[in-house]
């Protein structure tokens, strides 16, 4: 199976612009997946949402699909 993971910060953009954007990632065979990034000092405050698809990488490409929200503090 993999996964691919997209972030969609407060301003609109994706995860390319400020990080959270994982494409066809290998899901280990215990079935997670865990992933991490940074936010870099430019990423906007506010609410964020993540995007997450899983598929299969042979037979049929049964796929899945699930989002979850957080959000950024502009300070710590």
């Amino acid at each position: 199976m993999q996964v691919t993971v997209n972030l969609r910060y407060a301003d609109g953009h994706m995860g390319d612009a400020y990080g959270g954007l994982a494409v066809a990632q290998t899901i280990g065979p215990d079935g997670t997946y865990r992933e991490t990034w940074t936010l870099p000092p430019a990423a906007p405050a506010g609410p964020a949402t993540v995007y997450a698809g899983v598929a299969s990488t042979s037979g049929p490409r049964a796929a899945g699909t699930g989002t979850g929200t957080f959000t950024i503090a502009d300070r710590c």
